[in-house]
């Protein structure tokens, strides 16, 4: 039986790293609307660290929608670029989040 207290002992310290891996990645997800409410399709977003660097890029869903997936805890900032008549946005985030999804309205690029 001391033969297998080694292996033993390894595989669930590897696993309580995997475990503890997985409490601090998050899920980050929300939705891009327009000032009226209706959802902001196809929009570029970038999740940034605070220091410029890019982490992650996705497109917002038909109904506005988008996700990063197993974000490390830290403080970050999502960017859109100007898109589609609308100006660039920088939300500055902190994870793990606590409260619903994101909703980023995005405001015109100008007012005419």
């Amino acid at each position: 039986m001391r033969c297998w207290s080694i292996p033993i002992l390894t595989l669930l310290l590897s696993l309580s790293c995997v475990y503890a891996d997985a409490q601090t990645a998050s899920l980050v997800h929300g939705k891009l609307i327009d000032p009226s409410g209706a959802a902001v399709s196809a929009a570029p977003i970038q999740l940034q660290t605070n220091a410029g660097v890019p982490v992650a890029e996705t497109t917002s869903s038909a109904t506005g929608a988008f996700d990063f997936m197993a974000v490390k805890a830290g403080s970050y900032a999502l960017k859109v670029p100007a898109y589609n008549g609308f100006a660039p946005m920088s939300v500055p985030i902190r994870i793990p989040l606590h409260g619903p999804a994101l909703a980023i309205t995005l405001s015109p690029d100008r007012v005419v």
